[in-house]
């Protein structure tokens, strides 16, 4: 069995067996099919080694723990939380997100992604 936590109001379906949040679903493939209109050079640290795959998309040479492990390390050192909140948590996909509330930073959130045995991270601008 799946435990998914997410607050009653997100219902679960059942597809092939699996549990499935339509709302985690339809934010994980929104986020990898939005516009972006800037260049993620310049709007959020990406992890060393990460290679790019498109505007604001990376592909991470590292674990996805170790990627959010990352992230939270890094804006910790900084003085500044970022807290990722599993979106999707199943056996083949795993995502989660962390929004970016101060207005000084150009990005307003972050995703990263497991899935086909890659690490994925998606940079949302502002």
């Amino acid at each position: 069995m799946i435990l998914v936590r997410f607050p009653c109001f997100f219902l679960l379906r059942r597809v092939a067996g699996l549990a499935i949040s339509p709302f985690a679903l339809l934010v994980t493939v929104g986020a990898a099919a939005a516009p972006v209109p800037k260049d993620a050079s310049s709007l959020a640290p990406i992890p060393p080694g990460s290679k790019s795959v498109e505007a604001n998309r990376y592909r991470s040479t590292l674990s996805y723990r170790a990627t959010l492990a990352w992230y939270e390390k890094h804006h910790g050192r900084n003085g500044h939380r970022l807290n990722f909140e599993t979106l999707i948590d199943l056996p083949d996909i795993v995502a989660s997100h962390a929004t970016q509330k101060d207005a000084r930073f150009p990005y307003v959130g972050v995703n990263v992604s497991e899935f086909e045995g890659s690490v994925w991270i998606f940079i949302m601008a502002r």
